[in-house]
C-alpha cells in the first residue's frame, strides 16, 4: 500500500517535466538544472523538519493563517533565497536562466512534498496533491525566478525594489489563495484547475517575454542599463498603436498564439481528452476498486478536471509566439512635449511617449550626441516639471528596425519631479481607462497621441538639389521636415523661377494638394540634404479627424499660404506689366534708330515716335537676336542698294518695320 502511495505521488514529477521539457533544454547546462532540482529536494525537507518548531511559535489556526503563513509564506520565502543564491552561479545572467532554474527548484520541491503526503495522508489527500502541487510550485517558483532575475539585471534603486516586492508578493498571495481554496473544501475545489490553467498561462506570457530580454553581458557590452534597454524597447509598440489606431496596421503582424508542429503531442491531447472522458464515466468503479473515499467534487476534479486540464496544459505551453511581444504587441502613447536647453545652443522642444522614473525616449531627428549632458522640462496638459539635467546614454538614426532617436537618461532628479511623476501616471491611467472602455468623449484623447511627428513614420533622405515633386504632379503624400531645407518655386519662363516659400525642421509642406484634390501647385526643391517624414493621405484625414489643434494650425497655414501666394502672384503681374511697357518703349527706340540710321525722318515717312533717346543704351541691352539681325539686314540692304530702284527699297524698309510692329503686338500709335 506504501509503495501504491509512493508511485502516485511520483506521477506528477515526470509528467510535468515532459510538458516543460522543451525549456529544460535551455542552457547553459544540464547539471545546473539539476542542481536546481537538488536545491528544490532540500528545500522541502529543511521545511519539513523546521515546520513542526514554526507551527508551535505560531499560536493561530485557522484557514487563513495556515494557507499564507505556514505554507505560501514559508515555502515561498525559502524558494526566494534559494533563487536568489543559484542566481550567484550564472556569469553570463539572463532572464530565462532564471526561470528555468526556479522552475526546476519547484519540480524538486514537489517531489519531497508529495512523498511526505503519501506516507502521512490519506489516499483522498494524496490524490488532490497528486493534481495541484506540481503545477502550484512550477508555476509559483517560476513568477519568483522571472522577477527575481529582473530585480537582479535591474540597475536603479527603485527598479530593483519593485521586481525585488514582486518576486515575494506574488507568489505568496497565488500560493495562499490557492491553499486557502483547498482548505475550505466544498464546491470551491471546483476552481482550482481554472486557476492553476490561468497561472500557467501568465509564466508562459513571462517565458515568452523572457526571450526577448537581453542577457546580461550584452547589455554590459552595450553598455545600456536594463532601464535604458526598457525603455527603448517599449518605442516600436508605441508607434504600431499609432499606425493601427489610424487604420494603417503593420504589413507584418505576427499572431499571439503559434500552433504546434509536433503530431506526437497532438496525440498526447486527444489521449487526455478522451482520458476524461472515459475516467469520469466510471469514476464510481474506479473509486471503489481503490478503496478511496471522495466527495462527488473530489471525483470531478480527479477524474474529469484533471486529465481534461493536463490536456490543455499540453496546448498552453509553448504556444504563446515569443515575437509577438517584439513584433506586434502595442502599448497607447500618451505624448508629453520635451522642452531641451542644449546650453550653447538654442532651445528645442521634443516628445516622448513615455516617462519612467529614470529615463525617457525622445523623437529626435538629428544626433545629440552619446555623452551629452542637457537641462531639460517634461510638459502635460496643465502641469510642467520641474528642470531635470539629463545625459544622453543611447542613439539611432540608421537602422530602421530599431527605434529613431534618442535615450536620455536623468541625473539625480529633485524631489519635486516625483510629485509630477505621479501626476503622470494618474494622468495616462485615467485617460487609458477612459479610451479603452469607450466612455463617452474618448475620441478626443486621440490628440494626446496624434500628432505629425508620431503618425509620420516613413523616413526618406533627400540629397540636395533633390526635386521632391514638380509643379503640376499628382499630390498624394505629404511631408514632415526633420532636417534640412526645402525651396518651393514656379517657373516664370524658361530660364527664370519664382520662389515662393522657404521651409526648415519641424514645418510640414505638400498638403494642400491633398486637402483641395489638386495638383502641385509649386516644385520642392531641398536646398541641403534632408531628412524628410513622408505620410499617405489616409494619415492626414486621421490627423484632422483627431487633432483639433492640428486642424485649426492647417487651416491658418492654408490661408497664409493663399495670402503669400497672392502677395507674390500681384507682385509679378506688376512687374510683368511695368517690363511691357518698358518693352514697348524699347522697340520703339529700336526702330526710330533703325529709320535714322538708313536717313528717313520720322516724321517725313508719317510714322510719329514719341522717343526718349537716353533709353538707347537699354535698348540695345534688352534686344534679342533675332531682331538685331533683322535690323542689320534692314540697314545692309539700304546702303548696298542691292534690290534696284531706291524707291523699292524704301518700300521694303517701312514693310518690314510695319512687321516687326505687328510681330512684338505693338501700337503704332504708340
Amino acid at each position: 500500500m506504501l509503495l501504491q502511495k509512493f508511485l502516485i505521488a511520483l506521477i506528477p514529477v515526470p509528467l510535468f517535466y515532459l510538458i516543460y521539457f522543451r525549456y529544460f533544454t535551455f542552457k547553459p547546462e544540464y547539471i545546473k538544472h539539476f542542481e536546481s532540482f537538488l536545491y528544490g529536494i532540500t528545500l522541502a525537507l529543511v521545511i519539513i523538519l523546521v515546520s513542526p518548531f514554526i507551527y508551535a511559535a505560531i499560536p493561530f489556526s485557522d484557514i487563513f493563517t495556515d494557507a499564507f503563513i505556514k505554507a505560501a509564506a514559508l515555502e515561498k520565502i525559502g524558494a526566494f533565497m534559494l533563487i536568489y543564491i543559484i542566481h550567484r552561479y550564472y556569469p553570463n545572467f539572463s532572464i530565462m536562466e532564471s526561470v528555468v532554474s526556479a522552475m526546476m527548484l519547484g519540480i524538486g520541491f514537489s517531489l519531497v512534498e508529495n512523498i511526505f503526503y503519501a506516507m502521512n495522508y490519506g489516499q483522498s489527500i494524496i490524490l488532490i496533491r497528486l493534481i495541484v502541487s506540481v503545477p502550484l510550485h512550477l508555476t509559483t517558483c517560476g513568477y519568483i525566478g522571472y522577477y527575481l532575475g529582473l530585480s537582479k539585471i535591474s540597475d536603479t534603486t527603485f527598479y530593483r525594489a519593485e521586481y525585488t516586492l514582486k518576486a515575494l508578493l506574488i507568489p505568496i498571495i497565488l500560493h495562499g489563495t490557492f491553499d486557502m481554496i483547498l482548505l475550505s473544501g466544498g464546491r470551491g475545489v471546483y476552481i482550482l484547475i481554472p486557476m492553476l490553467l490561468i497561472m500557467i498561462m501568465f509564466l508562459e506570457l513571462m517565458i515568452a517575454n523572457a526571450h526577448n530580454i537581453l542577457p546580461l553581458d550584452i547589455l554590459d557590452a552595450m553598455k545600456l542599463r536594463f532601464e535604458d534597454w526598457l525603455t527603448i524597447n517599449r518605442q516600436p509598440r508605441y508607434d504600431r498603436w499609432i499606425m493601427r489606431s489610424m487604420g494603417t496596421p503593420n504589413t507584418e503582424v505576427v499572431p499571439f498564439f503559434r500552433i504546434h508542429k509536433s503530431a506526437f503531442r497532438w496525440i498526447l491531447v486527444v489521449l487526455f481528452f478522451g482520458a476524461a472522458v472515459v475516467l469520469f464515466q466510471y469514476r464510481a468503479d474506479i473509486t471503489a476498486y481503490m478503496r478511496v473515499s471522495l466527495s462527488m467534487g473530489e471525483k470531478i476534479v480527479v477524474f474529469g478536471i484533471f486529465p481534461a486540464s493536463i490536456s490543455i496544459t499540453l496546448i498552453l505551453v509553448g504556444a504563446i509566439n515569443p515575437q509577438f511581444f517584439e513584433e506586434s504587441i502595442i502599448r497607447i502613447p500618451i505624448i508629453s512635449d520635451v522642452v531641451v536647453n542644449f546650453g550653447d545652443r538654442m532651445e528645442e522642444t521634443f516628445v516622448t511617449y513615455h516617462i519612467s522614473t529614470v529615463n525617457c525616449f525622445l523623437k529626435t531627428s538629428e544626433e545629440l550626441g552619446i555623452g551629452t549632458e542637457i537641462d531639460m522640462t517634461l510638459e502635460l496638459p496643465h502641469a510642467v516639471s520641474p528642470p531635470l539635467k539629463a545625459v544622453v546614454v543611447w542613439e539611432n538614426f540608421t537602422n530602421r528596425r530599431a527605434p529613431l532617436g534618442s535615450t536620455v537618461r536623468f541625473k539625480k532628479p529633485p524631489w519635486e519631479f516625483y510629485p509630477f511623476l505621479i501626476r503622470y501616471y494618474i494622468f495616462r491611467f485615467i485617460r487609458g481607462i477612459i479610451f479603452n472602455l469607450k466612455f463617452p468623449g474618448f475620441e478626443a484623447f486621440r490628440r494626446l497621441f496624434m500628432r505629425p511627428i508620431t503618425t509620420m513614420q516613413n523616413e526618406k533622405l533627400f540629397m540636395a538639389g533633390s526635386k521632391i515633386f514638380r509643379e503640376g504632379d499628382a499630390g498624394n503624400q505629404f511631408y514632415l521636415i526633420k532636417t534640412g531645407k526645402v525651396i518651393f518655386y514656379k517657373n516664370k519662363s524658361e530660364n527664370e523661377i519664382i520662389v515662393m516659400d522657404t521651409m526648415e525642421a519641424g514645418e510640414i509642406f505638400g498638403e494642400m494638394s491633398i486637402v483641395g484634390d489638386h495638383p502641385r501647385a509649386a516644385t520642392a526643391v531641398c536646398v541641403t540634404d534632408c531628412v524628410l517624414a513622408v505620410s499617405e493621405k489616409d494619415n492626414l484625414d486621421a490627423l484632422i479627424r483627431n487633432n483639433p489643434d492640428f486642424a485649426i494650425s492647417l487651416i491658418k497655414k492654408l490661408a497664409d499660404r493663399v495670402n503669400m501666394s497672392e502677395k507674390i502672384l500681384s507682385e509679378n503681374i506688376k512687374q510683368l506689366q511695368m517690363q511691357k511697357k518698358d518693352n514697348v518703349r524699347f522697340f520703339h527706340v529700336a526702330m526710330m534708330l533703325t529709320l535714322v540710321g538708313l536717313g528717313y525722318s520720322p516724321v517725313d515717312g508719317n510714322i510719329n515716335l514719341n522717343i526718349n533717346l537716353k533709353n538707347i543704351e537699354e535698348v540695345l541691352k534688352q534686344m534679342d537676336d533675332e531682331t538685331a539681325a533683322e535690323i542689320i539686314n534692314l540697314v545692309m540692304k539700304k546702303q548696298q542698294n542691292l534690290v534696284g530702284r531706291e524707291s523699292d527699297v524704301d518700300e521694303k524698309i517701312l514693310d518690314a518695320v510695319q512687321k516687326m510692329y505687328e510681330k512684338y503686338n505693338i501700337d503704332i500709335s504708340y
